[in-house]
């Protein structure tokens, strides 16, 4: 994130001037990412959005409104998890682009505020989509990426749950004004959103938001593994319905 720059304002954490960075989205076609990428394309920045072959349909749409905003927007389909899919796209990428600035990892769609902010009016409107985007963002360091996916030492030895939480404490230190409670919140929503000490996170949600965000990235990872598991092998009931359920 070094070409960004950060300021606070009344309308809350998401006023990052990202004005010249390259945005890596990962996934970012469905959920939460349309949402995240439009706040930050308002913000000036460049887009390099990744969904899975099977959602290229759902990243053109995005990248075409968002393209019709003034943004500079390609879309790069690969499948994250299959390391021999992410060599080609990272050389794509940085040969469009160059380099990349910020990580876009997406939280599930319950987070996203349009829908947990009408049905919990008590949930905070700017923090949640804020956690929602940085609860993973200490997997930036705790990775390697390449033809094989390797943990690195700040992986190891701190992980990702708590490197993530240093890194925004290490920008919330650059943006003069910053709440004190507000980056209390921020920071204990990201090292809890794994749920639980036995689940890799050093505290439990004791926020609504905090809770929120876990359950959003506990739901969201159910959902994408129940789906891999029907495909191929998947059962339809006969009512025409077309539900789907695991043999």
């Amino acid at each position: 994130m070094a070409q960004c720059t950060a300021s606070w304002s009344r309308s809350g954490p998401l006023t990052t001037a990202a004005t010249t960075a390259q945005c890596f989205s990962c996934k970012g076609s469905r959920n939460l990412g349309p949402v995240i990428l439009g706040r930050l394309a308002a913000c000036g920045a460049a887009i390099a959005l990744n969904c899975l072959p099977s959602d290229q349909e759902d990243g053109r749409k995005v990248a075409e409104e968002l393209g019709a905003t003034g943004c500079e927007i390609e879309v790069f389909p690969a499948d994250v998890s299959k390391g021999a899919e992410v060599p080609g796209m990272g050389e794509a990428l940085l040969r469009r682009f160059g380099h990349i600035d910020i990580l876009v990892h997406c939280a599930g769609r319950w987070s996203d505020t349009s829908f947990v902010a009408d049905q919990h009016p008590e949930i905070h409107r700017e923090l949640l989509p804020t956690a929602a985007i940085l609860h993973d963002v200490g997997k930036a360091t705790s990775y390697t990426l390449g033809p094989v996916l390797d943990v690195t030492d700040e992986g190891r030895l701190i992980d990702h749950v708590v490197q993530g939480a240093l890194v925004v404490q290490t920008a919330i230190e650059g943006i003069e004004g910053f709440p004190q409670g507000l980056r209390n919140r921020l920071l204990h929503a990201i090292l809890a959103h794994h749920g639980a000490l036995e689940r890799g996170s050093p505290v439990a949600p004791k926020t609504l938001e905090a809770l929120a965000v876990h359950h959003a990235d506990w739901t969201d990872g159910d959902i994408r593994g129940f789906l891999d598991a029907l495909w191929p092998p998947f059962q339809r009931t006969g009512d025409g319905a077309g539900r789907v359920y695991l043999r």
